[in-house]
């Protein structure tokens, strides 16, 4: 079941604590999952609905799985003001294997 709103969890990746933020507001224009590893330093991903309703940005799994792809990508986490934004992530979806529809 998805849920709409805003929520929040914690994860660990490589022995690292990340916070994440799953803002699923009916009245945005898409789905954003941004991912904290201090308090200025984020990682951002916008999916659209339509993506968003293949996916499950709760799972633990799907969660990592971006996590370490923004890593592989450059974003430098233990850094102070380090940013990384993906305006349209849809194409992860298929990349990294997000798609529950089996």
């Amino acid at each position: 079941m998805k849920t709409f709103g805003k929520d929040t969890k914690k994860i660990t990746v490589n022995g690292c604590l990340f916070h994440c933020v799953i803002n699923q507001f009916p009245r945005n224009e898409d789905v954003g999952f941004r991912v904290y590893s201090s308090k200025t330093s984020f990682f951002e991903v916008r999916f659209s609905w339509k993506g968003n309703w293949y996916i499950n940005l709760h799972r633990p799994h799907t969660c990592a799985s971006l996590i370490q792809y923004a890593i592989e990508q450059g974003w430098d986490f233990a850094q102070e003001k380090q940013t990384m934004k993906i305006e349209q992530g849809d194409f992860l979806i298929d990349k990294l294997g997000l798609d529950e529809r089996g």
